[in-house]
């Protein structure tokens, strides 16, 4: 939990079938100091253990139709934080990620932002290290390249103002990081 008078972050974490790759999620997010607000799992009618293992790790689950914009939106509305960090069910965050969203985002103009890509298998896989790399330098740092796979962060207030996300099939991700980059103007969104 964090103490009085810091931002309250909320994980939201959409998932489908996602139980073999959940601990390990919802284990990183566990060892972060401080403590998220809350853990939302938003299960999609997985058919394999995906909400058990969710639960068994102190995550709330809540229900939504497929699709990660539906699923984000739900979990968005379930959380009571006043950050709202999407993260996939398959990505981890390092030590001191939630610490330094509460930095980024207690600073003046500052509305969202995303993390840097690491995949694991960069060593093995030059497409990998590519994309990674490009996350990771100045020159690509833009709105345009955000996925959901970069864990982005929004302020709670924000999040209704842009209205959450376009409930698309696709690229909802990439809409919401553009969306929030012109909202907030250069300063607006943090790498």
């Amino acid at each position: 939990m964090a103490a009085a008078g810091e931002l309250r972050v909320s994980v939201v974490i959409p998932a489908l079938n996602e139980e073999k790759s959940l601990p390990a999620t919802l284990a990183a997010v566990a060892a972060q100091e401080p403590k998220a607000h809350e853990v939302i799992v938003v299960d999609a009618g997985s058919e394999d253990g995906t909400a058990e293992v969710a639960r068994a790790h102190g995550a709330r689950v809540v229900t939504s139709q497929r699709g990660r914009a539906w699923q984000m939106n739900a979990g968005a509305a379930a959380a009571e934080g006043d950050v709202l960090l999407f993260l996939h069910a398959d990505t981890t965050l390092l030590p001191g990620s939630l610490a330094g969203v509460r930095q980024e985002l207690s600073e003046p103009g500052s509305h969202g932002g995303c993390f840097q890509l690491r995949f694991d298998a960069e060593d093995q896989s030059l497409a990998l290290r590519v994309w990674g790399a490009c996350t990771r330098m100045w020159l690509f740092r833009t709105p345009r390249l955000v996925f959901g796979d970069r864990a982005i962060f929004v302020k709670r207030s924000t999040f209704k103002e842009l209205e959450g996300f376009r409930e698309w099939p696709l690229l909802e991700d990439l809409d919401f990081a553009m969306r929030l980059g012109r909202h907030g103007g250069a300063c607006g969104f943090r790498f």
